[in-house]
């Protein structure tokens, strides 16, 4: 394949095999990660667009086919116009922030920013071939990811467990990720921010001093939220059994 004085062409055929191995792997371990991150360690109270991001090497994939290999090499206009692309994509994800704050959004803001990173690359890696590319996209996403939750706050399950544990509680069992308004009836002294009210948070199963208790962790407080005893035949003891 000809190449440019300074630069080569994007065609998905030119690199070599073991680029599409490691672009492989890097995907692989993306699409792992997000998935881990949202069902395993956050028990799903965060979303961390898993399949949408699964999908995106589909369009970055097709797109060089339709290049223009006369025209491939980038004009000042074009490179202005991608810095301003990128720009223009940061700052209406801040507007949409602060205007429509939604903790969740945090993971998308710093997909969506790590990712930009992967087009402001030095001009070498730019310019390497596709699989290269992909590898730094999704080396990116997956530090966004994995980013994000800290960013905003939230505590993991494990976390939660270890919250109960200091607070005396053994033998502690997680359950599962209702939303406060639902489990709010049962749980009479609870302390329900509006968020935890109408978000998913963190319920738990326990037993302090030889009794069944069902407990209740804010997943962005990092605190017990609800505590109740769910003695043997009770409606707590029963809802919990329920699932």
């Amino acid at each position: 394949m000809e190449h440019n004085d300074d630069m080569e062409i994007f065609r998905p055929d030119s690199a070599p095999g073991w680029q599409w191995v490691l672009a492989f792997l890097c995907w692989l371990t993306a699409v792992f990660t997000m998935y881990h991150v949202e069902h395993s360690v956050y028990a799903g109270i965060l979303k961390t667009n898993t399949f949408s991001l699964a999908l995106l090497p589909l369009p970055i994939l097709i797109a060089p086919f339709f290049r223009d290999d006369e025209k491939a090499e980038e004009t000042k206009a074009k490179k202005r116009f991608r810095w301003f692309f990128v720009a223009f994509i940061l700052a209406a994800a801040v507007f949409c922030l602060i205007c429509f704050w939604e903790r969740n959004y945090m993971i998308s803001l710093c997909q969506i920013g790590f990712g930009c990173l992967s087009l402001l690359l030095p001009k070498h890696l730019q310019k390497t071939d596709l699989p290269m590319g992909i590898l730094a996209i999704y080396a990116l996403l997956t530090i966004g990811t994995l980013a994000a939750p800290h960013i905003a706050g939230y505590t993991s399950v494990a976390e939660a467990a270890e919250i109960l544990q200091e607070q005396g509680y053994t033998n502690i069992t997680f359950q599962q990720t209702p939303h406060g308004r639902m489990i709010a009836d049962e749980l009479p002294d609870s302390d329900f921010t509006p968020e935890e009210w109408k978000n998913p948070i963190y319920l738990f199963s326990a037993e302090k001093d030889g009794e069944k208790w069902a407990a209740v962790v804010s997943p962005v407080r990092r605190g017990i939220i609800g505590e109740t005893p769910a003695p043997e035949g009770s409606e707590i003891e029963m809802w919990l059994r329920m699932y």
